[in-house]
């Protein structure tokens, strides 16, 4: 019986194998938050992802993307929020010189702050409570969160990372060589995707847990491994 007026998708990526057993029935399970809306509502997704938009093709709600080539845009050089619409683009809502007042780096909350944009557009908000909102936000733990420095080794705890796209998030937003220690619950995810983002940047894997077998089999040939038990003999 739930039906959101509003339905925001931030991402799909293949995750919790072990659970739905295949990525088809993950990803049906996942549009079903659409499943009851109506020409009323409005379904939100990243322009990026081509999968969702042809599942909701025929679909009678309103759909709205965001992103590079989405109806809403995120002009970081101006610090503006940019609406494409009926042929025309129009500058919704700039927020100038703010990213000096901000505690952290916004490169790690900007496409969800521009989700969060596009949806206050999508249902007629008010476009001055976006920069009271990313001054006033601190990102939540466990997401490429510094936690400490020890023999010039900075320690960042990504936790948050349950899939292979997060990780690939975190890695591209981490400038120093990094030292990966990868693993916890097998779900049946593909590592050998983290390649592209790990090369060069990626030093040694160390991998652990259940998945460590997986890990090693799947990324051995291509980068510095070392197996391990449980987290605090990774670590």
């Amino acid at each position: 019986t739930f039906r959101p007026s509003a339905a925001l998708i931030t991402s799909f990526a293949p995750n919790h194998l072990d659970w739905h057993g295949t990525e088809k029935s993950y990803f049906e399970d996942k549009m079903r938050i659409a499943a009851r809306m109506s020409g009323d509502d409005v379904i939100l997704f990243p322009h990026r992802l081509d999968r969702v938009a042809a599942h909701f093709a025929g679909h009678p709600a309103r759909r709205v993307t965001f992103g590079p080539g989405g109806l809403v845009t995120w002009d970081a050089g101006r610090s503006t929020v940019v609406v494409a619409e009926n042929g025309t683009r129009r500058d919704w809502a700039s927020l100038g010189d703010f990213r000096a007042r901000l505690p952290y780096d916004l490169r790690l909350v900007e496409e969800a702050f521009l989700a969060c944009a596009a949806l206050a557009w999508a249902l007629g908000l008010p476009a001055s409570g976006l920069g009271p909102l990313l001054e006033e936000f601190r990102p939540l733990p466990h997401r490429i969160e510094v936690v400490g420095t020890s023999g010039g080794v900075t320690f960042v705890n990504d936790s948050k990372s349950t899939s292979v796209d997060a990780t690939v998030f975190a890695l591209g937003r981490l400038e120093r060589p990094v030292v990966l220690l990868l693993g916890g619950k097998d779900k049946g995810l593909d590592f050998r995707e983290l390649l592209p983002a790990a090369r060069g940047r990626v030093k040694a894997v160390v991998a652990y847990g259940q998945a460590a077998g997986t890990i090693a089999t799947q990324l051995a040939d291509e980068l510095p491994l070392h197996q391990a038990g449980p987290l605090d003999e990774a670590l």
